[in-house]
């Protein structure tokens, strides 16, 4: 038995969801990232992997991009990541 009257599964608990959100999506020009949290860094992948921007900020440009889908990761610190399809018309 596991000491304590833990879990024998080994499973790691997940950092609390922070409330995040992405707009407008799809866009045109820009994207704004709405979040709690204190400290965020964002990463645009094209669809094939590539970083094609990383940002620290709560906007982030499109307007230089070319048309397509896009993957925004969002990492809020102690709080983990989430990733987004965005869409630039």
């Amino acid at each position: 038995a596991p000491v304590g009257g833990g879990s024998t599964t080994g499973a790691v608990p997940s950092p609390p969801m922070v409330p995040l959100q992405i707009l407008p999506n799809p866009t045109r020009a820009r994207l704004l990232v709405q979040t709690e949290a204190v400290d965020q860094q964002v990463q645009l992948c094209d669809m094939m992997g590539r970083t094609v921007r990383t940002e620290r900020a709560a906007e982030i440009s499109l307007a230089d991009l070319p048309r397509g889908i896009y993957l925004l990761e969002v990492d809020l610190g102690e709080a983990g990541k989430q990733a987004y399809k965005v869409v630039r018309e």
